[in-house]
């Protein structure tokens, strides 16, 4: 046998010997007979006692042992590490959080500072980089998990499917643990997370997903609502984001314009030492919706006052969301020192110890155009027959 075929064979057999090594179900039987996996972790904090309180979406077979449910655990200790091992004096199993979908933090936490309760999910290995992380406005983050549910439902999971399905809405901008945390890291540039809340209906309790909350350092500062949110994706956000929003025109008519995607760029630039932002976004919509009206919004006078409708909209909402960030809530939300940074690496050095007020007094000009480029299956608006 030559050297060539003789190394061969022994790759070979190196890939099978790997192979049954990690296609093997039984390799570790007995750890996972002993472990309990977790879909879902929720951490609110008691108020009088000052421990955290910890509530995990777990899954575990029914009695019949032929399906799976969705059950709650609760603990709690003076850390989460501490909430995770007290679960265990309730099921007698250690849990696993290999499998965990999302982390809901309660807001009170969130504004006292986030890096106590991210940290151990941050550090541990067996805990997904991409679970999603949510801040929950209501009073117990835990009450996402209490819902009314057909046995089988796993909430957690079911959430994350909805944010997957909505994620283009613009309505929210979903965040990934290992997002929030290279955000939280990085220089000119303050993180967000999704906002999670609990609903109510008649005979119901839902989670719901809408709007995102703003960080200045690790700490909460404030509320964006969905139509911020939206404006903010313009500058921030997915350049694929497909949604829908109205506006109206001279004569009261209302127009529905669906996005078909965005581009965006951003310039620094200084003027007598006085840094300046140039924000250029083109915007793809389809007229989707004409509401009545007598005039014939379709043809090329009246697709330009379309176009021109939108784009005053979106400068006018965008430059709002701008002055928010600036002198409300005074969180560079947008990246613009890490522009910055990466444009003008000279004046960065020199305004980066100084930037909260550099932000503040930044000048940014907006201009947004918007290019029509159809309208679904028609090219005429409705017409009543005389």
């Amino acid at each position: 046998m030559t050297m060539k075929k003789r190394i061969k064979v022994w790759l070979i057999v190196a890939v099978v010997i790997c192979n049954c090594f990690i296609s093997s179900s039984c390799w570790d039987y007995t750890e996972f007979n002993n472990v309990i996996p977790v879909a879902g972790i929720a951490i609110d904090k008691d108020e009088h006692t000052g421990e955290y309180l910890l509530t995990l979406e777990v899954i575990q077979p029914t009695e019949d042992g032929n399906s799976i449910q969705s059950v709650v655990l609760e603990g709690r200790g003076k850390t989460v590490h501490g909430c995770f091992r007290e679960t265990i004096t309730t099921t007698g199993s250690m849990v696993s959080t290999r499998h965990a979908a999302l982390y809901v933090i309660d807001k009170k936490i969130a504004e006292e500072g986030i890096i106590p309760v991210i940290d151990l999910v941050d550090r541990d290995v067996d805990v997904r980089s991409d679970m999603l992380v949510f801040v929950c406005e209501e009073k117990n983050a835990g009450d996402v998990f209490k819902k009314t549910k057909d046995l089988e439902e796993i909430i957690s999971y079911q959430i994350v499917k909805t944010v997957q399905s909505q994620e283009l809405s613009g309505r929210f901008l979903s965040t990934k643990l290992y997002e929030f945390v290279d955000e939280l890291t990085r220089e000119g540039i303050s993180p967000t997370i999704t906002n999670i809340y609990v609903g109510h209906t008649a005979n119901d309790i839902v989670a719901k997903t809408k709007g995102t909350h703003v960080f200045k350092g690790d700490k909460v500062v404030g509320l964006l609502d969905g139509e911020e949110t939206l404006y903010l994706t313009f500058i921030k956000g997915n350049e694929k984001l497909k949604t829908v929003f109205p506006i109206s025109l001279s004569d009261e008519t209302n127009v529905s314009l669906e996005m078909v995607g965005f581009s965006k760029k951003i310039k620094p630039y200084l003027v007598n030492d006085e840094i300046n932002f140039d924000i250029k976004i083109d915007v793809n919509v389809l007229v989707s919706e004409i509401g009545g009206g007598e005039e014939d919004y379709l043809s090329k006078p009246g697709r330009y006052e379309i176009k021109r409708t939108a784009e005053k909209l979106l400068e006018r909402n965008i430059n709002k969301l701008i002055y928010k960030a600036q002198n409300d809530l005074k969180s560079d939300i947008f990246g613009f020192g890490e522009i910055l940074k990466k444009k003008q690496p000279e004046y960065w050095k020199k305004t980066k110890e100084k930037w909260d007020a550099e932000f503040k007094l930044a000048k940014v000009n907006v201009d947004c155009e918007v290019h029509i480029r159809g309208s679904a299956l028609k090219k005429n608006t409705i017409k009543v027959g005389k």
